[in-house]
């Protein structure tokens, strides 16, 4: 690591310590980082899958991976969705992402800004377990959440520059799903999917701003088709949205230090950037508790 990234991390660990981080909306999986978790060494001030979106900065999502799957044909990996580191060892993605296959069929590549940076820079990770929510359903989509554990350990903070954690929100309260009243209407969404419904992957990582929408009326526009678990964001004059192959990432907002709360996951929806149509996230407080018990018993 250069001296000069060293001590960027220095003043920011120094800077976002721990008296400057509400504790309750730090979860277990980060306790051990949350000097680190959110942090971003870059992000805007103030616009290609992700549809309608810009080039993310780099070290401005550094808890976003791709998560690879062996083609059966060619035998390389190819990017098929995305995840977020949530401790050193785990990441947070999809079920539908990772439902049904092996876990020695897949690469995890961490601290990458582009598709080829894990051939360059040797950024790739075995998975040793993949654990699905026991009541996904393929049907609904209910419950598309999954964990992934890594063989080994992330060096967070160290290894090849800026690697940190997203931070994740407070449990689940038993009041009712994420409220966008909450102070939050604009959240960011990033990955290297589609750039149009009928496009391919992007290169580059990518990420777009989008307005959180009630869920009364995106589930009156799904024909009241979504399940438990789930919230959405998009823009009514369409546009910005995520797409095929970002998927399993996450969907962020930053408080007002700039620290990163991971609050969705990509999950599903109708097209692209339609107008009228938002995206479909499955919501992270709703499994935090989840979460939290699926690390500790597979630590």
């Amino acid at each position: 690591m250069s001296s000069l990234m060293s001590f960027v991390l220095i003043i920011l660990s120094a800077f976002f310590g721990e008296d400057n981080i509400d504790q309750k909306q730090l979860t277990e999986p980060l306790q051990k980082y949350n000097h680190l978790c959110g942090v971003s060494l870059e992000w805007p001030n103030g616009n290609d899958r992700i549809v309608g979106g810009r080039i993310a900065l780099d070290g401005e999502f550094p808890w976003q991976v791709s998560i690879r799957r062996q083609s059966p044909i060619r035998g390389d990996f190819v990017h098929i969705c995305g995840g977020s580191i949530i401790s050193d060892q785990w990441v947070l993605t999809a079920a539908h992402c990772v439902k049904g296959v092996y876990e020695s069929n897949f690469l995890v590549v961490a601290n990458a800004s582009k598709l080829s940076d894990s051939i360059e820079r040797n950024l790739s990770h075995r998975i040793s377990k993949i654990i699905v929510h026991p009541n996904y359903d393929e049907e609904t989509n209910a419950n598309d959440i999954s964990l992934i554990k890594l063989e080994t350990k992330l060096d967070l903070g160290k290894s090849y520059g800026h690697m940190v954690p997203v931070c994740l929100p407070k449990p689940f309260n038993g009041q009712g799903q994420f409220n966008n009243k909450d102070s939050i209407n604009f959240v960011t969404v990033s990955g290297w999917g589609s750039t149009d419904e009928d496009g391919s992957n992007s290169i580059n990582l990518l990420a777009t701003e989008v307005a959180m929408v009630e869920m009364e009326s995106c589930n009156s526009t799904y024909r009241g088709n979504i399940p438990k678990g789930f919230i959405c964001a998009g823009l009514f004059e369409g546009g910005k949205d995520s797409c095929q192959g970002d998927s399993g990432g996450p969907m962020i907002y930053r408080d007002s230090n700039n620290r990163a709360h991971q609050i969705g996951i990509v999950s599903w929806g109708e097209g692209c950037g339609r107008k009228g149509i938002p995206g479909v996230y499955v919501d992270v407080n709703y499994y935090v508790d989840w979460i939290n018990t699926v690390v500790k018993s597979k630590a």
